[in-house]
C-alpha cells in the first residue's frame, strides 16, 4: 500500500469515530484545486480571505522574506505582494480575520509571530492590520506582545473569534498534548502573559498526526478547526461553556495530500481551504456535502 493510500485508509478509520456535536456526516475526499506559481511564496504558513474583495485570499511565509502578505486567487493566480511596517518576523505561522482591536465595523488581519522551534524566544507577537486592497505596505493598527505564563511553547495555531474577536493560541507538541492560552483583549506597550484555558489531547500513531500546525473558527462562531499535517479535527462549540469541548473528541476529517500543510480556513460554511509549504504552493480544499449548523442556544445566569 502506498504512502498517501496508507494515510487516506488510516484517515476514514479514525473519522469513524463518533465525535462531540457532530455537524457533518460526510466529508469528500480532499481535492486538489490548483498551484500558485510565485517563487517568493515558498512556505505558505496562514491564510485567510478578503472581507473586501471577491475571490482575493491573503497567506504569507513563515520566515526568510521579511514581514510580507502574498494576494491570490484560488485559480492560482498571483495578485503580488503587500509590505507590512511595523512588524518584524521572526517566525509568522498564523494568520486569521477578525473585528478589528478599535471597535470599528471593519474587519482585521491578525498574522501571529507565534513560532519558536527552538523554545528559545522571550516573547511572541500578535500584529492587527488593516485588510490590504493594493501592494502598497500597510500599517500595523496594534501588536500584542505576549508572554507564556510558565515555560516557553512553540505554537503554529491562532484563532480569532469572529463576532468577538478573543483570540486563542494553541501549541504544537509532537506528544500531541496540546496547550490552548487565552489572549488578553486589549494591547499594551509593554509584554503580557498569556492566559491559560485548557489542555488537549491529539492523537496519532504518528508525530504529524498530532502536531497542530493551524487552526480556525467557522464562521458561525460555533465550530473550531485545528489541523495537523494530515488532517483536520472539527469541534462543534457550546456557547455556554465554550472551552469543555476541549475535552471531547474531535471529528477527524483526513487532508493528508500535502507535503507539510500549516493552514486551513473554512471557504464558506462548509469547505475547508488549506495550503502547504512548498513551491509552487498547492491548494485542497475539502467539502461537507450534508452540513448541519447546530441549534441555536440561550445561556441562563
Amino acid at each position: 500500500m502506498n504512502g498517501s493510500l496508507q494515510l487516506f485508509v488510516l484517515g476514514m478509520l479514525i473519522s469513524s469515530t463518533k465525535a462531540y456535536g457532530e455537524s457533518c456526516k460526510n466529508w469528500q475526499q480532499p481535492q486538489f484545486i490548483a498551484h500558485v506559481h510565485e517563487a517568493v511564496l515558498h512556505e505558505s504558513s496562514g491564510l485567510a480571505p478578503s472581507h473586501i474583495q471577491a475571490g482575493v485570499w491573503y497567506t504569507h511565509n513563515d520566515s526568510g522574506t521579511g514581514p510580507e502578505l502574498y494576494r491570490f486567487r484560488l485559480d492560482g493566480q498571483f495578485l503580488g505582494t503587500t509590505p507590512i511596517e511595523g512588524a518584524d518576523s521572526t517566525d509568522w505561522e498564523a494568520m486569521s480575520a477578525g473585528p478589528c482591536p478599535d471597535g470599528s465595523t471593519e474587519r482585521c488581519l491578525y498574522i501571529g509571530d507565534i513560532g519558536d522551534n527552538d523554545k528559545v524566544r522571550q516573547s511572541i507577537q500578535i500584529y492587527a492590520i488593516p485588510e490590504p486592497i493594493t501592494g502598497d505596505p500597510v500599517q500595523v493598527m496594534a501588536t500584542w506582545n505576549l508572554e507564556y505564563p510558565e515555560k516557553r511553547f512553540n505554537a503554529e495555531a491562532l484563532l480569532v473569534h469572529p463576532q468577538t474577536g478573543e483570540m486563542t493560541i494553541v501549541t504544537k507538541n509532537k506528544s500531541g498534548r496540546s496547550r490552548v492560552f487565552g489572549v488578553p483583549k486589549v494591547p499594551s506597550e509593554g509584554t503580557q502573559r498569556l492566559i491559560p484555558l485548557a489542555e488537549v489531547q491529539i492523537d496519532g500513531i504518528q508525530s504529524s498526526f498530532r502536531k497542530v500546525t493551524g487552526g480556525e473558527w467557522h464562521p458561525d462562531g460555533r465550530h473550531i478547526v485545528l489541523r495537523t499535517y494530515t488532517q483536520a479535527l472539527l469541534w462543534q462549540v457550546d456557547p455556554c461553556d465554550p472551552l469543555a469541548h476541549w475535552s471531547k473528541p474531535p471529528q477527524n476529517i483526513m487532508v493528508g495530500l500535502t507535503k507539510q500543510g500549516e493552514s486551513i480556513h473554512f471557504q464558506g460554511n462548509d469547505t475547508l481551504l488549506i495550503t502547504s509549504e512548498g513551491s509552487p504552493m498547492p491548494l485542497i480544499s475539502t467539502h461537507c456535502t450534508n452540513w448541519s449548523p447546530p441549534p441555536s442556544r440561550s445561556c441562563s445566569n
